[in-house]
């Protein structure tokens, strides 16, 4: 999500205007602003919060 001088949902809103059906999944460990209904109201696909835990 935290890149210099863009966002992660930023650039998925502006790849997302060019190319509506890429799969764009969001990963952050600090999102206070969105949440998963947010981001896949943008079109994002999926939307995974840190640490991620495999079993």
């Amino acid at each position: 999500m935290t890149m210099p001088k863009l966002t992660g949902d930023q650039l998925a809103h502006k790849v997302l205007k060019k190319h509506p059906n890429i799969p764009i999944v969001l990963c952050t460990g600090l999102s206070e602003i969105l949440n998963e209904e947010k981001v896949q109201g943008m079109g994002v696909k999926k939307f995974v919060t840190k640490p991620i835990i495999f079993y």
